[in-house]
């Protein structure tokens, strides 16, 4: 990736010196699809690890049982 930080007023031949550091935030998309009717279950989550996983298949189980 490509951080483009533009144009700075400075001295003839300095370069400018900048403190930049992108951010990155990252969402994972946790779906499951019936292939027979098509009904979906989707949840949005901000982050990956076990326990989060754990609480979507628990969400998955209580819908429509």
């Amino acid at each position: 990736m490509m951080n483009h930080l533009g144009k700075y007023l400075t001295a003839s031949g300095v370069k400018p010196i900048v403190t930049y550091q992108h951010i990155l935030k990252t969402t994972y998309l946790y779906g499951s699809y019936s292939p027979i009717n098509g009904d979906c279950f989707v949840r949005e989550i901000n982050g990956i690890d076990t326990k989060i996983f754990e609480a979507y298949l628990k969400e998955f189980s209580l819908y429509k049982p």
